[in-house]
C-alpha cells in the first residue's frame, strides 16, 4: 500500500534530532514533506503560512512550551515528545488537545512509532473537528427552526380567533417541532456511528433493554419515548476521547480511565442547549451515577438521580458485560445479571434490577429481537 503524503511540522531546537528525523524518513521511504521549526515563534509562522497535516513538537522549546502551540492551533493534531515522562503533564496535554505524548530515547527508536501514531492522530482529529462543526450547525439549525415556530405560533394566536382551531394548529406546530428534534437525535446517533461503530451498536442495544424495562414498569408513554431516544446517544461524549483509548485492547491506565470518565459531562455540554421534550442532556450527565454516591461525574445519590438515568445505568452495564470488548470476550447474561444482583440497592435501583433479571429469565429477552425505530 502506498504511504500517504503528509505535511509534517517538526518543532525541536535540537539540530541532531532534526537531522535524525529527516534521515529516518528518507531511509524508511516515507512520502512525508517535513518542515522544521526550532522555536514556538517559527512554528506559528509556518502554521500560518502552510497548511500542515500534523505537528510533532518537543515539550520544551527556547521561547516556551508545547502548550503555546496547542493554544495557537486547535484543528491540527499535535504529537508531543519529551526526554522525561510526567503523568500529570501528560493528562494536562491530552486535555489541552494533544493527540499523543511519547518519551524520546537516545537511539531514536520512538521514530518507528510515528507512521501509526500519525495516521491515527489525523483520523481522530478529523472526526473531532467534523463533530464540533456539526454541533455548531446543529445548534444554529435548532435556533433557526425554533424562531420560525415561535413566529408561527404568534401569528396563529393573533390571527385565529376560534380557540379550538387555535389549539389544534398550535398542537400541530409543536408536533412538527418534536418531529424535527427527533430527526436531530437520529442525526446525532448516525454521526456517532461514523466516528465509532462499536459505540453506536452498544447504544442501540442499551436502548432496546432500557425500553423493555420501562415498559414493564408501566411508565408513561412520553417518558418511555424520551428514555429510548436518549439511550441512542447516551455515550455521545465519547467522541471527545481518542479512539486509541476507546478501542485499547488491554486495561486502561489510571489517567486514561480518568479521561474516559469525562464522557457524561462532554455529552451534557453537547446537547444541553437544545430544547428537547425530555431531559436528554441531564439523563446523559447522570447515567454513570450510583445510588450510594460512588458514581461519576458528581457523585449524587438516590432521589437526586433521574429515573431514566437509573434505568440506563442497569441496561448499560448488562449490555457491556454481554458484549465483546477490545480487552476481553463477552461474559454473557448470567454473569451480567449476577453483577447487578450483587450491587442491587447499593449501585442500582432494586426495582429496575428485578425487572431486568425477570426479562432475561422469564421472558427470554434478546438484544437483537427489537427493530430500530
Amino acid at each position: 500500500m502506498k504511504n500517504p503524503r503528509y505535511k509534517i511540522l517538526l518543532v525541536d531546537s535540537n539540530d541532531i534530532i532534526q537531522q535524525a528525523f529527516i534521515s529516518y524518513i528518507n531511509d524508511s521511504k516515507l512520502a512525508w514533506e517535513v518542515f522544521i521549526a526550532g522555536s514556538i515563534a517559527t512554528a506559528k509562522n509556518m502554521l500560518s503560512a502552510t497548511e500542515m497535516n500534523i505537528v510533532i513538537s518537543n515539550y520544551s522549546l527556547p521561547d516556551g512550551n508545547v502548550f503555546d502551540i496547542l493554544e495557537f492551533e486547535k484543528d491540527i493534531p499535535v504529537i508531543v515528545t519529551t526526554e522525561t515522562g510526567n503523568e500529570e503533564v501528560a493528562v494536562q496535554l491530552i486535555k489541552a488537545g494533544a493527540s499523543e505524548y511519547i518519551i524520546k530515547d537516545k537511539e531514536y527508536n520512538y521514530f518507528k512509532l510515528f507512521p501509526t501514531l500519525i495516521k491515527n492522530a489525523i483520523r481522530s482529529k478529523f472526526s473531532e473537528v467534523q463533530i464540533r462543526d456539526f454541533h455548531y450547525k446543529l445548534k444554529e439549525m435548532v435556533d433557526t427552526r425554533t424562531e420560525e415556530f415561535n413566529k408561527l405560533n404568534l401569528f396563529l394566536q393573533e390571527e385565529i380567533e376560534d380557540h379550538k382551531k387555535t389549539v389544534k394548529v398550535l398542537k400541530e406546530s409543536l408536533n412538527k417541532q418534536k418531529s424535527l428534534l427527533l430527526s436531530l437525535l437520529k442525526v446525532v446517533s448516525s454521526i456517532i456511528g461514523i466516528a465509532d461503530k462499536f459505540t453506536a451498536e452498544h447504544q442501540l442495544r442499551v436502548a432496546r433493554l432500557a425500553r423493555a424495562i420501562a415498559l414493564e414498569m408501566n411508565l408513561p408513554e412520553e417518558k418511555i419515548e424520551g428514555l429510548y431516544r436518549t439511550s441512542f446517544v447516551h455515550d455521545i461524549g465519547k467522541i471527545n476521547i481518542p479512539s486509541q483509548i476507546i478501542n485499547k485492547p488491554e486495561a486502561l491506565t489510571t489517567d486514561e480511565y480518568k479521561l474516559v470518565k469525562t464522557h457524561p459531562f462532554i455529552g451534557f455540554e453537547i446537547l444541553k442547549d437544545i430544547d428537547f421534550p425530555w431531559p436528554v442532556a441531564k439523563i446523559i450527565l447522570q447515567h454513570h451515577e450510583r445510588l450510594d454516591g460512588s458514581g461519576y461525574p458528581y457523585k449524587i445519590k438516590e432521589a437526586e438521580i433521574l429515573l431514566e438515568a437509573k434505568i440506563i445505568a442497569v441496561a448499560d452495564v448488562v449490555e457491556a458485560m454481554c458484549s465483546n470488548r477490545p480487552w476481553r470476550p463477552a461474559l454473557g447474561p448470567l454473569e451480567a445479571l449476577t453483577e447487578i444482583m450483587k450491587y442491587k440497592g447499593k449501585y442500582y435501583d432494586p426495582e429496575i434490577v428485578d425487572i431486568c433479571v425477570m426479562l432475561f429469565s422469564d421472558k427470554d429477552f434478546k438484544f437483537d429481537d427489537e427493530p430500530e425505530s
